[in-house]
């Protein structure tokens, strides 16, 4: 494998330090600057029941979408290219991975009648728009996740071990919603191992996790 100059892997790891922090600060300050706009508009709202207007949830993510997808299209487009026959037999193990600790355990928990924090809150979107849940769950959260929890915190976190753990963890954290987070951590762990061993590659994880989301979306479509 060739080795890239070191001027263009500064440049590459400045590009994923600025990625990490942009997608905290947009995710958090929008969501902070929605959350002071509605209180001030609404003085007498109980903080706890606060509920963010929709614009608060989905224009970070749009921004997100564009600017993340922009900055990184040439290597996605690159990365599809080099994937190899023994990626995608590889990536058809890790989907049922994920489908049996993602759905199994939510299964499970529905069975034993643990609310299941995030549910509820998806259902809703999809209610009300299935075109915007479904842009959120197969386009957003693939891209923009894969990205920011794969391939930019790789490029800041090089030991391979404290990456796959980082990955996993922070992915779950972001995700945090009750006993679902142990899902999303776990989901994240799969993920982190599927970049690792398909050498880093960017479309096979936003594939897979496209393909996961898929599956979860036409299972929510038919329960509806």
């Amino acid at each position: 494998m060739n080795k890239k100059p070191s001027g263009e892997v500064e440049s590459s790891k400045k590009k994923d330090i600025f990625t990490i922090i942009a997608y905290f600060a947009i995710t958090f300050v929008v969501a902070f600057v929605a959350a002071f706009v509605y209180i001030v508009q609404n003085p007498d709202i109980d903080v706890e029941e606060l509920v963010l207007p929709a614009w608060a949830e989905f224009t970070p993510m749009i921004i997100m979408l564009l600017v993340f997808g922009a900055l990184y299209f040439k290597q996605i487009m690159a990365d599809f290219k080099r994937l190899s026959r023994k990626n995608i037999k590889f990536l058809a193990t890790i989907l049922v991975a994920l489908l049996a600790v993602g759905l199994g355990l939510e299964y499970l928990f529905n069975f034993l009648n643990i609310p299941i924090g995030n549910q509820e809150s998806v259902t809703e979107i999809f209610r009300q728009s299935a075109i915007i849940g479904t842009i959120i769950t197969v386009l957003y959260a693939p891209i923009v996740e894969e990205i920011v929890f794969r391939k930019a915190l790789s490029g800041v976190i090089k030991n391979t071990t404290a990456f796959i753990a980082a990955s996993a963890l922070i992915f779950g954290l972001m995700h945090l919603s009750g006993v679902a987070t142990i899902i999303y951590i776990l989901i994240g762990l799969l993920l982190a191992i599927a970049y690792i061993k398909t050498e880093k590659n960017l479309a096979a994880t936003i594939t897979l996790h496209a393909a996961y989301n898929i599956v979860g979306v036409i299972l929510l479509l038919l329960a509806l």
